[in-house]
């Protein structure tokens, strides 16, 4: 692979109209100044994935467009931390429902166990308490006797699921092992939100391209009279788009208080009407356009299906 040369952002800027972005909207000193100070050229490339292609040019496709991409993608990001966050709560809730009303378990003999069979983790859990952070002293207070109800505080998303995964393969319940298969959708989805990965770059070329639909998911939806069959085979094409319905979904099944429920679907229509801002942008792109439409149709009646007919 030939390395890329270092690019001034002036030049960066004369790249991207060498490749027939359009300046048009938005104008090249202003893409100068955005460059500059609000994002970075590699990242704002990136959401040109969603654009076809003639003879190395882009096709109907301004500047402007990748900005917006990147304004929505931070809005959506933002939505799926915020709801991550409460699922992740809400996960350990449950847990820890079922582990009291557990009278074969003690919460000690789970987490032997548990991390005798993942050492790895044990390992990680001895780092966090050797390194300054707002858990190092939880884990060094508890490092060689850990109850379930502490462990679950200092694990990481991924590790909490997969505790999770293995108290309910241990004591089986239906309910919960059906929680983890949605949450386990949600990892990935989480992580990049996280991590300010992009998500909206994906849309076009998926990131997972073997990607497999959850079948509790589809089922789940198949129920759900108001989405059409061809909404729901989008989720086949886009595992972003198919991780956030699982996320709602959970989000769903886990709640149960209803002030939690209203600021959610609060916020989630906040994220709508930012989608729809300036939508003439993409009205060229059939493809962008369906598959925001399955998103909204999808998450609008997950989200608000006790109160639409």
């Amino acid at each position: 692979m030939i390395n890329k040369p270092k690019l001034t952002i002036g030049e960066q800027v004369n790249y991207l109209e060498n490749l027939g972005i359009k300046f048009n909207i938005f104008p090249k000193q202003k893409a100068i100044d955005f460059l500059t100070y609000n994002n970075y050229f590699f990242k704002i490339k990136s959401y040109a994935k969603n654009y076809e292609k003639y003879n190395g040019k882009y096709i109907n496709l301004d500047f402007a467009y990748l900005v917006e991409f990147s304004t929505l993608d931070m809005h959506l990001r933002r939505f799926i931390l915020n709801l991550s966050l409460d699922v992740e709560h809400l996960l350990k809730v449950s847990l820890n429902a079922h582990f009291c009303k557990n009278k074969s378990e003690n919460g000690y003999d789970i987490v032997k166990k548990f991390l005798a069979d993942n050492e790895n983790i044990g390992k990680q859990i001895g780092d966090k308490a050797n390194n300054i952070s707002f858990i190092n002293h939880l884990a060094q207070k508890y490092q060689n006797n850990f109850a379930l109800w502490n462990l679950v505080e200092i694990l990481s998303f991924g590790e909490f699921l997969k505790f999770y995964k293995f108290y309910f393969d241990t004591y089986p319940n239906k309910e919960c092992q059906y929680f983890y298969s949605l949450a386990y959708c949600v990892r990935i989805l989480r992580n990049a939100s996280a991590h300010n990965n992009c998500i909206l770059n994906t849309i076009q070329h998926p990131y997972n391209p073997k990607f497999k639909p959850n079948k509790n998911l589809q089922g789940e939806l198949a129920k759900n009279k108001h989405i059409p069959t061809s909404t729901r085979e989008k989720l086949c094409f886009n595992p972003a788009l198919h991780d956030f319905i699982a996320l709602i979904m959970l989000f769903n099944k886990l709640c149960i208080s209803k002030n939690m429920q209203k600021a959610k679907r609060k916020e989630f229509v906040c994220v709508l009407r930012r989608f729809r801002k300036n939508k003439d942008y993409f009205t060229k792109n059939n493809f962008i356009i369906s598959q925001y439409l399955a998103f909204e149709k999808i998450g609008f009646r997950l989200f608000f299906q006790h109160f639409v007919s």
